[in-house]
């Protein structure tokens, strides 16, 4: 009697503690275009300072190769950016509101422009705001007229079109 009331309340506590934390939210249907936005707006962090590291792979006419990047960024300052290939330090960038700074270590090639170049390369007219919120994570939401949103049970998707770039954001944790 003993070991079965035991084994009664261990059965118990074991049933208890296995349910779920967190419940399956299912999304209402009556968000406003408005209401979305603003709640991506809201989603975006602040920073003074940031410090990170990141994988990328950069692809050329030439070569294709896996890099490791520091990235160091002042809210509307100055972003520096470090690029090793191979543990070796092959780039460093210094993008300013006003201009860049890029030196090639491995190419032996120093160039110095205006931000504008930046925008010439890319073809989109972004700003040096724009780079930063990118580069830390956060959401760009263009200005423009023509931003879609689809919603269903379980996600919401933003779509929206300026000039020649077309951006799409979804998310299930509005």
């Amino acid at each position: 009697m003993k070991y079965n009331s035991l084994f009664i309340i261990v059965l118990l506590v074991c049933f208890v503690s296995c349910a779920s934390g967190k419940k399956l939210r299912i999304l209402k249907k009556d968000y406003t275009t408005s209401d979305i936005l603003k709640a991506l707006e809201n989603h975006n962090q602040d920073f003074t300072w940031f410090h990170g590291k990141a994988s990328a792979e950069i692809r050329t006419t030439a070569e294709s190769r896996d890099v490791h990047m520091v990235l160091r960024m002042r809210h509307d300052s100055a972003v520096w950016v470090v690029v090793k290939k191979y543990e070796v330090e092959a780039a460093r960038m210094l993008i300013t509101p006003e201009e860049y700074t890029l030196l090639l270590r491995l190419e032996d090639v120093y160039q110095k422009a205006s931000f504008d170049k930046i925008r010439n390369m890319v073809g989109i007219n972004i700003g040096f705001a724009d780079v930063q919120q990118w580069m830390f994570g956060n959401i760009i939401l263009p200005e423009t007229d023509s931003i879609d949103v689809v919603q269903n049970e379980n996600d919401i998707t933003v779509a929206f079109t300026s000039g020649n770039w077309y951006g799409v954001q979804k998310t299930g944790d509005y």
